[in-house]
């Protein structure tokens, strides 16, 4: 979710970093999709109808957004267990949705795409380690090989990388890990620096764009409701597009620091600016606590850079000698997957640490004026001391997209301690000759496995609901007497702690409209107080998921599924599907209607790509990859058409194929994608400019061709709207 209002401050601050427009288009273009996957999943009543619905957002999106050369469609994997306590609150409130919506019809919720299944979809089933993200990710390849060929979207690219719910890392690290292998990959072919755009609702990626600054060419592009459309049919979305280029230089000219004619270091600057908008708090770490919002702590950090600390910054980086982290050396988890690490060629991997008066000063005025020295105990040291090193952790992470240490979480007993004024005690009562410097937590053990990850964020009926039927040995760990995690189990089992937080907010309602109608509201509040304290009461003996030793549920599930060849047990590299010579392979098609994707002259690569160590397929000699140069551009369709004589006719007529077709009311064709085939040969369809549905014959419909003038059909009839 991000930093709240993060997104609005930037917008109000630095107004010309922002743009609108109706199409951008990118050598590199990176969807972070878990956002698209849950508005899917909430207008879907079964898989195939998710499908057909992602299929045709996609699409749409691909022909706003328009990749030149790759592109990359990102899943969350397993995320770092400081993530799970606020997942898992997220899923509770989802599966309480889902109880009420069965309750009240009866057959579940009721969508626009599919027909009702028999096994009700829910938004919880998108978690990594669910059998069903394991069949997202085998569609998500189907759908990036079937529009490389002509007629798709990815037409121009090189190629298609899908990073699946079993590749390591939340969506929007791992888009910033591919940024960096295309930028090392770039380097080594002799490129000129590339363009990348982000395609991502998270204000998260902001910053993570901002911290790493080896790609300069940077994007973040979101859609809005384009509200300048004539009539319904013609309103439709518009880009909101982000530049971290021109944000970097705008918050470069904010520091004038008088007396010195040396520019301050511009990556130092921009970490800092994203350390300050870490205290903001996200789903990671609290806010800070203190008198000033955002936009009061950076000027406060400007007024103290151009006064005391004219050449110094906040962040102190320095570089590592073995040049990559414990996770990347001979033990740590990504040397076990087969991960080399190519994202730390472009950009050096880097140690974060405080410059301590600095912070000291800033929290000093954070916190509203002379902090009075005072003895720290123990309990508050441990709080500062580990919210302090949470935040180098949380940028060290934004720098390259991976995590330094998977177990680092910060307790709720400990965020109290997130404030101005009990840092800037802490602080102050260091002796740089008695302590260890502060530094992120850091760690050569990978995460949990996916199936161990749904565990711990999934609410107990949900997790038994969703595993259990292919994992069976599983069913002991849902129980409320299970020694890792009875204590979390038998708060969400308990039923009499439910029906007690239902009486509880009903009595809070009706509290809240006696008082808005000025009425005598005595009574209902002292039953609302008695429920309160009969809530707490069966919450004792309790606790939550973020004092659980989450390392040993992940070996408790490893020791129980062994054996059992499970997919969700195990890690996956990202997979791309690379233009190149290769044996002819098939992907099967993930929804009825749909033909399976006959993949020739498609090369098939799991691990990073592309790869520092290797030239990418279809480079030339001196290093060139496909580009907008003219040389290529022919070279590129010599290769289209020979793919091209290879398919069966008619194979982009599918569920799914991105088309144009013919509006009579207007007598033009206009995009839309087909949502169903019907035995007859004609096509249920969905209009891209209103998102309508229509029925047309088959002579309606024509590929999406650049240069080709679409012909008149035979005879014009009225469409029959869905």
């Amino acid at each position: 979710m991000g930093i709240p209002k993060y997104h609005k401050w930037l917008e109000q601050r630095y107004p010309d970093a922002f743009k609108e427009a109706h199409q951008e288009q990118a050598d590199h273009v990176y969807v972070d999709i878990n956002t698209m996957l849950h508005d899917c999943m909430r207008h879907a009543t079964s898989a195939d109808g998710f499908y057909q619905h992602l299929f045709a957002k996609l699409d749409a999106l691909f022909r706003t957004v328009v990749p030149i050369n790759s592109v990359y469609l990102a899943v969350d994997g397993p995320a770092c267990c400081a993530k799970c306590l606020t997942q898992r609150q997220r899923r509770r409130a989802h599966a309480q949705k889902d109880a009420k919506s069965a309750k009240g019809k009866g057959k579940g919720k009721r969508g626009k795409w599919g027909a009702d299944g028999a096994s009700p979809l829910s938004n919880n089933m998108l978690t990594p380690g669910v059998p069903f993200m394991t069949s997202l990710t085998a569609a998500l390849e189907y759908y990036a090989a079937s529009r490389l060929y002509p007629g798709g979207c990815f037409s121009r690219c090189h190629a298609a990388t899908v990073s699946g719910a079993q590749a390591v890392g939340e969506g929007e690290h791992k888009i910033v890990s591919q940024m960096l292998r295309n930028a090392a990959a770039a380097t080594a072919g002799g490129s000129a620096e590339e363009t990348h755009v982000i395609s991502s609702g998270d204000a998260d990626i902001f910053l993570l764009s901002l911290v790493q600054s080896t790609c300069r060419r940077v994007r973040v592009v979101s859609e809005r409701p384009d509200e300048g459309g004539q009539g319904k049919r013609r309103r439709g979305m518009i880009l909101q597009i982000w530049n971290a280029e021109v944000l970097s230089k705008y918050i470069l000219s904010e520091l004038k620091c008088p007396g010195t004619r040396s520019a301050p270091d511009e990556a130092a600057l921009r970490r800092d600016f994203a350390l300050l908008s870490l205290l903001g708090g996200n789903d990671y770490l609290p806010e800070l606590k203190c008198g000033m919002g955002a936009q009061q702590l950076w000027e406060q950090y400007l007024s103290l850079r151009r006064k005391q600390f004219a050449s110094t910054s906040l962040i102190q980086g320095s570089v590592v000698e073995e040049g990559l982290p414990l996770s990347h050396l001979e033990g740590g988890w990504a040397y076990e997957l087969g991960e080399r690490g190519a994202a730390f060629i472009a950009e050096p991997y880097e140690h974060f640490s405080f410059y301590l008066p600095f912070l000291s000063k800033l929290m000093t005025i954070a916190a509203g004026g002379a902090v009075a020295k005072a003895a720290v105990c123990d309990r508050t040291a441990e709080g500062v001391r580990k919210y302090l090193e949470g935040l180098l952790w949380n940028l060290e992470m934004y720098h390259h997209g991976y995590c330094g240490d998977f177990y680092y979480v910060l307790e709720k007993s400990l965020q109290s301690f997130a404030s101005a004024r009990v840092i800037a005690q802490y602080v102050s009562s260091l002796d740089a000759d008695d302590i260890d410097p502060l530094a992120p937590p850091r760690s050569e053990f990978g995460p949990m496995r996916p199936i161990s990850c749904a565990i711990c964020v999934l609410p107990v009926q949900h997790a038994e609901q969703f595993l259990c039927p292919a994992a069976p040995m599983l069913r002991p760990m849902f129980k409320a007497d299970h020694p890792l995690l009875g204590a979390v189990n038998s708060i969400e089992l308990s039923e009499e702690l439910q029906e007690c937080k239902k009486k509880t907010a009903a009595l809070h309602q009706q509290m809240m409209s006696l008082r808005a109608q000025g009425r005598d509201d005595s009574a209902v509040k002292a039953q609302l107080t008695i429920a309160q304290q009969r809530t707490e009461s069966l919450k004792k003996g309790g606790s939550d998921i973020d004092l659980v030793p989450l390392w040993e549920v992940d070996a408790e599930v490893a020791e129980k599924c062994a054996s059992k060849g499970l997919p969700e047990l195990e890690f996956r590299l990202d997979v791309s599907l690379v233009r190149g010579d290769g044996e002819a392979f098939t992907l099967p098609a993930p929804a009825r209607g749909m033909r399976p994707a006959q993949c020739n002259g498609v090369v098939y690569i799991e691990g990073e790509w592309p790869s520092a160590e290797n030239e990418p397929q279809g480079a030339s000699e001196n290093g060139e990859v496909l580009g907008e140069e003219a040389a290529n551009e022919e070279e590129l369709q010599n290769d289209l058409e020979e793919v091209a004589e290879e398919l069966e006719p008619g194979v982009v007529f599918e569920v799914g194929a991105t088309i144009q077709a013919y509006w009579p009311e207007d007598g033009t064709y206009l995009p839309a994608t087909i949502t169903q085939v019907y035995d007859d040969g004609s096509f249920q369809i969905v209009w891209d400019e209103d998102g309508s549905q229509s029925d047309v014959p088959a002579d309606y419909v024509q590929m999406l061709g650049e240069g080709t003038e679409p012909d008149e059909p035979p005879a014009k009839r009225p469409r029959v709207v869905s």
